[in-house]
């Protein structure tokens, strides 16, 4: 049984598109592909098409300029919040990253994420401004596909999760499972999901959907 610690990044990597959410029941088997040959996902500055120009039937909304502009000043202001320092508009980094299908596909069983997640580490902060919450991550490896499908290193702290703050105190892990696993249904029926995190004290906020 995991603890604590490790049911917060259970709750929160699923919900990061890593499929770590998964109900215990399923019990799905392990896959065999070695991870190395798990294709790295692709990142861009600019949305991909799917999200600017989503398919016909698609319940994606197009993702608009003005639509990008107000979920940056939305970000922009909760992370004011937290933060004893000034933060700008343009010191916010805006990220897609578009996940391959075999890796999607990989990172949906349970069974190949636990040995990861029980390796790395973690640890909630407490904003002395607001007392909000955030995580941060340690101990990610090299060749972790906590890094290579989803670009999160040791050091990175998760600040919000579709534009909302979490209080990562491990109680409501059920709760980031039921709302990780509405998550991966959007990112297969063409939509995506955001996470902004703090990298070396510079806030980046990356967007998630599956490469066409």
């Amino acid at each position: 049984m995991l603890d604590k610690i490790e049911k917060i990044i259970y709750g929160i990597c699923g919900v990061a598109l890593l499929g770590v959410t998964v109900l215990y029941a399923w019990k799905p088997v392990p896959d065999t592909d070695p991870r190395e040959f798990i294709p790295d996902s692709i990142i861009t500055s600019a949305p991909p098409k799917k999200l600017t120009a989503p398919k016909e039937g698609s319940k994606q909304a197009p993702l608009t300029a003005n639509k990008i502009t107000t979920e940056k000043n939305k970000i922009l202001g909760k992370l004011r919040k937290a933060s004893s320092r000034p933060i700008s508009a343009k010191d916010i980094q805006v990220k897609y990253m578009q996940i391959q299908k075999q890796s999607f596909d990989f990172i949906k069983n349970e069974s190949n994420w636990l040995p990861e997640l029980k390796l790395a580490g973690s640890r909630v902060k407490v904003s002395k401004k607001d007392s909000s919450h955030s995580l941060e991550l340690t101990n990610i490896k090299e060749g972790s596909l906590l890094r290579s499908v989803v670009g999160l290193e040791s050091g990175d702290t998760i600040e919000l999760i579709n534009g909302e703050r979490w209080d990562f105190d491990g109680e409501n892990t059920l709760n980031y499972r039921s709302q990780a696993l509405e998550m991966i249904d959007k990112i297969q029926a063409g939509g995506s999901f955001s996470l902004t995190i703090t990298r070396d004290n510079a806030p980046q906020h990356i967007t998630f959907s599956l490469l066409e």
